[in-house]
């Protein structure tokens, strides 16, 4: 059996078109975040200046690495690693 030299483009070949290419496009788009996502690094670097008030300086941190620094004037700096997901307050 012989292939004829070009398809026809039928409507039920348009909507599959139309629909499977978009689709097929996000999927691979999300499928690549999710692979930078998971590849990317867990923690990201956080730097503050806090003012200091007085001669004591209390931080709380659960866990990790801490690092004080001076800074300008009346200011500490705190570089510390925080989660991706982290929220400072």
């Amino acid at each position: 059996m012989e292939m004829p030299a070009h398809l026809p483009i039928t409507p039920a070949r348009r909507l599959t078109l139309a629909i499977g290419a978009p689709l097929a496009i996000v999927i691979i788009g999300w499928a690549a975040l999710s692979v930078v996502g998971w590849a990317g690094p867990g923690s990201r670097r956080v730097n503050l200046a806090v003012p200091a008030h007085g001669a004591h300086l209390s931080v709380a941190i659960g866990s990790g690495q801490i690092r004080l620094s001076p800074g300008r004037g009346p200011l500490i700096r705190l570089t510390l690693p925080l989660p991706r997901r982290a929220v400072l307050v």
